[in-house]
């Protein structure tokens, strides 16, 4: 009787455990050659930029609901490893990031513009509502950074403002009139309490206009009746007495008698001292209050 040869059988090996064997196989291979592969992939995408966006736009326009949804998988489970990224990139990136800004806005300007249109038009009550809230959480920060960019661009401000307004004059005033007449005891309860809270503007603009008539050069700015308060410690040159307000203010040397209209030739006098000067020569004043020595 013959005897059978004998065999040895492999196990089976499922195809679960084959797929895994190979996915590790693959990683091992990319972990040990990734700077070879990132290098092949970018000379292929640059030799085929164009028929890459095209097949990529072709099949999100195809699949956008898959897409999306994919996306959305991924941004989820991966949220702060790519807002970790991208802050990173960034910063890292910042000037560059801003050229190609700046040049996308300028080769596309007119269909970036109107795109906000139709994007504004269709939701025009949501985007207000949405505006008014960010900015009464953010007033602050919103005003600092208004203010940093008007004196960053003081002279294109003032620039196109010029030329708004003489292209628009006529609207301007009109708009303004009517404004005016709808809101007369507004402005005029504003008006009041502005000036009893800047006195000092109240008063530099009475004297600019006293030097002017007077055809006296120079100028006194609301700060500068600021500075001399505090340099009098708030007392009145003549008499010491302490101001009311913000004093009255006197030339020293009157315009009348040739006197400019400057900081360096006014001082801050009481009422009744400041009438009794009038446009009295500075010597003169001075030997009646006993302040000048011969």
């Amino acid at each position: 009787m013959k005897s059978m040869p004998l065999t040895h059988s492999t196990p089976s090996v499922s195809p679960e455990r084959k797929a895994a064997t190979k996915a590790e196989r693959n990683r091992r291979y990319r972990e040990a050659h990734s700077a070879e592969i990132l290098e092949k992939k970018r000379k292929y995408y640059e030799a085929n930029r164009n028929q890459i966006a095209e097949a990529n736009r072709n099949y999100n326009a195809a699949n956008r609901g898959q897409v999306a949804e994919r996306r959305r998988r991924h941004y989820e489970a991966n949220c702060e490893r790519i807002t970790e990224y991208f802050r990173k990139y960034r910063k890292e990136n910042a000037a560059l990031r801003a050229e190609q800004h700046r040049k996308y806005q300028e080769a596309n300007c007119e269909q970036i513009a109107k795109k906000a249109r139709n994007r504004y038009k269709a939701n025009a009550a949501e985007i207000v509502k949405q505006h008014r809230k960010y900015r009464s959480e953010n007033l602050d920060q919103i005003k600092e950074k208004e203010r940093k960019y008007r004196e960053a661009n003081r002279a294109q401000f003032a620039e196109k403002g010029r030329k708004y307004r003489e292209a628009n004059l006529k609207r301007i005033n009109e708009r303004q009139r009517q404004y005016r007449e709808a809101n007369i005891e507004n402005i005029a309860a504003y008006q009041r309490k502005y000036k009893k809270a800047h006195p000092e503007e109240r008063a530099a603009a009475r004297l600019q206009r006293r030097a002017v008539k007077a055809g006296s050069g120079g100028k006194v700015t609301p700060k500068d009746v600021k500075d001399l308060y505090e340099r009098q410690g708030g007392k009145c040159a003549a008499c010491k007495i302490n101001l009311k307000g913000w004093g009255t203010w006197d030339h020293v040397m009157p315009l009348k008698l040739g006197g400019a209209h400057t900081p360096a030739n006014g001082q801050l006098l009481c009422k009744p001292c400041n009438s009794k000067k009038r446009a009295m020569h500075p010597d003169k004043w001075a030997a009646r209050h006993g302040l000048l020595f011969v």
